[in-house]
């Protein structure tokens, strides 16, 4: 019995990394992209701010040059109009001092709504959390808390299959993006996105995947 305990714990350990490749990209959608030369020129600093009521962590986790190029190119794709879902595009919403292509899709207390990450949208709440903490109204209604949390991990793969496609040599950067709000016992917004990127070889985009349904919601 113990023997054939060990064996299953042995083939857990050698399946897992296959599992542990597949989820990034679990419901998610796989979408063609665009690429804004005016994201990738940002300035993203990283920081933490723990204490107080408005709180951020922003940590892009990279181990040389390569890899952060590869994070900072992922995080300035953006979902072709033409193939985003209705509900994320909005029509009668014109986003406020946004231009071509647009992060956000909504506004809730005076604070857009992202619709995908990107280096504009993490900006953003950087720049909300930061006026806060310094105590400036720069929201419609007064926010008693806030909170953000951006991560940025690539992993590198010889041989990676995603979507019933096999690829070769690729490095997979994984971008989460989580915002919240509390305005009062009855006024709050989360925003939770995903994004995964593919890039082969030559460090070119392969693969965009997103969230395109979900991650907003407000009370």
């Amino acid at each position: 019995m113990r023997k054939l305990f060990l064996s299953f714990i042995f083939s857990l350990m050698i399946v897992s990394p296959c599992l542990a490749q597949l989820s990034p990209t679990q419901g998610l959608s796989k979408i063609p992209w665009v690429f804004s030369e005016s994201d990738f020129n940002i300035e993203l600093k990283e920081e933490s701010v723990k204490k107080g009521k408005y709180t951020v962590e922003i940590d892009r986790s990279s181990s040389n040059e390569k890899e952060n190029v590869l994070i900072r190119k992922a995080e300035a794709l953006y979902p072709k109009e033409s193939e985003m879902n209705p509900i994320e595009i909005n029509p009668d919403y014109n986003p406020p001092g946004e231009q071509k292509p647009y992060w956000s899709n909504a506004a809730f207390g005076g604070v857009k709504v992202s619709r995908v990450i990107s280096t504009r949208a993490i900006l953003y709440y950087q720049e909300i959390s930061a006026a806060l903490r310094n105590k400036q109204n720069v929201t419609q209604a007064k926010m008693n808390s806030s909170d953000l949390r951006y991560t940025a991990t690539i992993q590198h793969y010889d041989e990676y299959e995603v979507a019933g496609q096999k690829l070769r040599n690729v490095d997979v950067v994984v971008l989460r993006l989580g915002w919240s709000q509390n305005c009062g016992s009855q006024c709050g917004m989360s925003v939770n996105r995903r994004k995964v990127v593919i890039f082969d070889a030559k460090a070119e985009p392969v693969a965009l995947f997103i969230d395109p349904f979900g991650g907003f919601t407000v009370s």
